[in-house]
């Protein structure tokens, strides 16, 4: 019988009342986050016989998935012209601490601002886009090294633009105090470098324009449109059969067998504006996957019975739940970048420009551009220059970055004249940490991990010594407008270190300026990957991503990366997502019946390869882009030799611990179109998919008609 649509709003008017609905699923994903998003899409076309559920705190952001929240300037367009303030990188500034941004405020971080929304955080960052460094990625997990990520990174960069010209004409708008600041970078000996991928750079430093990730057309190139908007359409609803959506609601706790308290059956969620809890189920074997960011996660996990036994009242202010699910991991360790500012004001002879993109009266010429040719400066997200450097000689690695940004800080009118820049400095490598815990109405508290070792106060306060003392220092036009030593701070003298650790570690505000302590929002560690030790060791299992101490619960967002990431964490997040994917999808064949595992193999739009990781096998990426067109930057670091050649002539092509579709070909244990792909031999001898008239260098692939490669070096032609 069916239903008419009244009989249906009614059944699920019933539902609502009753707290209960006894749909069943076999996938449920918590939060549509930067990771999880990619996760999620991925999964999917694994899995197209099964039944998925996603519950997010937000709504539509981009416009691709149905956002309709616009900047004014786009009120009178036609629809078919219209971008959100997601969309549009210039609206960055505007957003995150901004009114316009409060209804992606998530209210139970009250102490920064972290957003809710498809896609997460990444729809309301600068989305600086820099690959980890391998020194970082080679101290993780076996299975999760450089070497593992590095085609997830190829894979992120076949869904997006990577690029320092985010701009639809390519041109840079902007860039003028990059052009000043690149003398002074050259007088510390850093060098020009493809910042996209930190993986094989080291010291004494190096700079660039800013990598970011565009969709190739001036907007925002993020997880949603490179994944999530080909399975949700342009209504906000999924445009897949086995999807459900469930927007605006939290996830009040994961609900677990009564019989097992290892096996979740389901959760618990309320909608935006009520109080009555809804519970969804599971089916048997099904997973739960834990999207929700470095900081709610945790505070889920707390909620539902997972952390630290013992220590309830440790962690919680109102200890109305007990651990008993032991996982001493969770929350243990919560880390972020800690940030300094100064100003600078500069008086010389180059041409540079600044803006205030909230100012929308003063820069209607360029809003006109942006609306009508996707060009000009709203096609940016903010920096224009960024380095990264030593705090002292004895560091192994760069461990602080200057990114600059073409207005002022705020404040008063002396730190925000039409040639004022904003500088901060970005703490890599923190040692400060803390555990992470809930207030009494279960917001997340305030951790301390602000200069809390003083390791950090002094590597911080070398790094702003050397910004004011040398690199400031060493261009007579440049002035500082805020900082020790100048007018605002006459009474530090940026020469002598503890006054310049006094501005650092303060945290003072001046003329209504915050000087130092700056939250990052870069938060990871809080339920990291552990690759040794039983279910006493606690995190997530490094081969499975499995929360220890369940039986079917998966964390796949930035939790998972122990420690902090030596740079903008975005670009390794969505790596992370692309692989976790294929984790999951591994772990979920290896607990079915083989004839299922290999229908839904032949149904699904991904192959499998094997995984890097002696104990698990992982399903490839689809192919390595599913887009019709193919966008890469045009700067990719690399040279190489390539070949097309397929790797068997006739009959399915084997590769990894499967076998590719149709035509595809294997390269490096991924199926591969060949009217799409090449397969190639970089400079080291390492094989390396590149996009079809690219070749490679280091491991990374670049494009042969603006660059190649000189004994491993990037070079323009």
């Amino acid at each position: 019988m069916k239903l008419s649509k009244a009989q249906l709003f009614s059944c699920i008017f019933i539902c609502f009342l009753l707290g209960s609905c006894h749909a069943q699923y076999d996938i449920i994903v918590v939060g549509l986050g930067s990771s999880s998003s990619i996760v999620l899409t991925k999964l999917l076309k694994s899995f197209p016989q099964k039944k998925f559920l996603a519950i997010e705190l937000g709504g539509p952001t981009e416009l691709s998935v149905g956002g309709n929240r616009f900047p004014p300037y786009f009120a009178s367009t036609p629809a078919s012209n219209k971008a959100t303030i997601s969309d549009v990188p210039g609206e960055y500034p505007n957003t995150a601490f901004q009114s316009q941004g409060e209804p992606f405020r998530i209210s139970q971080t009250p102490f920064t601002w972290q957003g809710k929304g498809y896609g997460g955080n990444s729809q309301f960052n600068g989305m600086l886009y820099q690959e980890a460094p391998n020194d970082y990625l080679d101290s993780l997990p076996t299975g999760w090294k450089s070497g593992d990520l590095r085609p997830y990174f190829n894979e992120i960069r076949s869904k997006m633009t990577i690029t320092t010209t985010p701009s639809a004409d390519g041109k840079t708008y902007l860039g003028g105090i990059h052009d000043v600041l690149v003398n002074a970078y050259k007088t510390l000996r850093w060098f020009l470098a493809d910042m996209s991928n930190l993986g094989p750079l080291g010291n004494p430093g190096y700079y660039s324009r800013p990598y970011v990730a565009s969709n190739g057309r001036g907007q925002r190139g993020s997880p949603v449109s490179g994944y999530l908007s080909t399975v949700i359409g342009t209504n906000g609803l999924p445009s897949v059969p086995n999807l459900q959506v469930i927007a605006n609601a939290q996830v009040n706790r994961i609900v677990f067998s009564s019989s097992d308290p290892s096996q979740a059956t389901g959760v618990v969620y309320t909608k935006s504006g009520t109080s009555n809890g809804i519970t969804v189920n599971l089916n048997a074997g099904g997973r739960i996957i834990c999207g929700c960011g470095a900081l709610m996660t945790p505070r889920l996990l707390y909620l539902s019975g997972i952390g630290p036994a013992g220590r309830e009242r440790n962690v919680l202010d109102n200890p109305q739940v007990t651990f008993i699910r032991n996982n001493p991991r969770v929350g243990a360790n919560v880390y972020d970048h800690v940030g300094t500012q100064l100003t600078i004001n500069y008086k010389g002879t180059r041409a540079v420009q600044t803006i205030r993109y909230s100012d929308y009266s003063a820069n209607a010429a360029v809003i006109n551009q942006y609306v009508n040719t996707r060009s000009g400066p709203y096609a940016q997200y903010g920096p224009v220059s960024v380095a990264h450097g030593q705090s002292d000689s004895s560091k192994p690695k760069p461990n602080f970055e200057l990114f600059t940004n073409p207005f002022g800080p705020g404040g008063g009118d002396q730190f925000n004249t039409p040639t004022s820049f904003q500088i901060v400095s970005m703490l890599f490598r923190p040692k400060s940490t803390a555990s992470l815990g809930l207030d009494f109405n279960q917001n997340v508290k305030f951790p301390n991990i602000y200069f809390s070792n003083d390791a950090d106060s002094n590597d911080q306060t070398n790094a702003i010594s050397i910004t004011i003392n040398q690199l400031i220092a060493s261009d007579l036009a440049i002035n500082l407008t805020l900082g020790p030593g100048s007018q605002t701070n006459k009474d530090l003298n940026p020469k002598v270190f503890a006054d310049v650790k006094k501005y650092v570690t303060s945290g003072a505000a001046y003329s209504g300026v915050q000087g130092s302590r700056l939250i990052m929002n870069h938060y990871t560690g809080t339920v990291p990957l552990v690759g040794t030790g039983g279910e006493s060791a606690g995190g997530v299992d490094s081969s499975t991503l499995r929360l220890r101490s369940t039986n079917n619960v998966h964390v796949v967002d930035a939790s998972i990366l122990p420690g902090s990431i030596p740079c903008h964490p975005i670009a390794t997040i969505m790596a992370v997502g692309a692989k976790a994917a294929d984790v999951i999808a591994a772990s979920i064949r290896a607990t079915e019946p083989t004839s299922t595992s290999n229908s839904a193999s032949r149904t699904s739009s991904t192959t499998r390869t094997s995984s890097s990781s002696s104990s698990t096998r992982v399903s490839s990426t689809s192919r390595i882009s599913t887009s019709s067109t193919t966008r890469t930057s045009s700067s990719r670091i690399s040279t190489s030799r390539t070949s097309s050649t397929p790797s068997s002539s006739s009959g399915p092509v084997r590769c990894g611990s499967g076998f590719c579709g149709g035509s595809d070909q294997c390269c490096a244990g991924q199926c591969y179109s060949t009217s799409r792909y090449v397969c190639t031999t970089d400079n080291r001898g390492a094989t390396v998919l590149c996009p079809l008239g690219n070749a490679s260098c280091n491991g990374g692939c670049y494009n042969t008609n603006l660059y190649t490669c000189d004994g491993g070096v990037l070079k323009p032609r």
